[in-house]
């Protein structure tokens, strides 16, 4: 019985973490797609336009440093913050020529916790994954590169382009 037991919660530590990497330290950043205030390009991602509300409150999009971005692309990544570990997707890149206040708050940002990675998340992901309505974040993270996933699934569900 007791190997049993063993047994059982090794399968499940594999099933969690299998296709992930190691837990780092990064930063967690907030934005609104949506907001031409917060976003040069609002509406669109990085290789997609057209989204929507709907979109956004579905899908758990999170956007990297543009460095990153070629080789994380279309990747989940857990993050643990607020008390939760959750999911968001690669779908955007922060590109510091976006910065609003016209400084590198991307590269900045990434940098602020030691860890030179940022996931500056959707405000619409840090409400529905971590329960966290005031999107202006600045906080140090844990997170795990997990898995690619198609975004050709959701993009055509929401009537998204290239």
């Amino acid at each position: 019985m007791y190997m049993k037991t063993i047994i059982a919660l090794l399968s499940i530590i594999v099933l969690v973490t299998c296709g992930c990497s190691d837990w780092k330290v990064g930063t967690i950043s907030g934005y609104d797609n949506l907001d031409g205030g917060d976003d040069k390009h609002p509406g669109s991602l990085a290789e997609w336009s057209g989204t929507t509300t709907g979109f956004l409150n579905e899908v758990p999009v999170v956007s990297i440093l543009q460095r990153d971005f070629k080789n994380l692309k279309y990747r989940s990544i857990n993050i643990r913050y607020n008390g939760r570990i959750g999911t968001v997707q690669v779908w955007d890149m922060c590109v510091n020529a976006d910065c609003p206040d016209h400084t590198n708050c991307c590269t900045d940002n990434a940098r602020k916790f030691g860890g030179d990675f940022l996931l500056d998340v959707e405000r619409r992901a840090l409400k529905n994954v971590f329960g966290k309505p005031d999107w202006e974040v600045l906080d140090r993270v844990e997170f795990q590169i997990c898995d690619r996933f198609d975004p050709k699934v959701a993009a055509k569900k929401w009537h998204l382009h290239q």
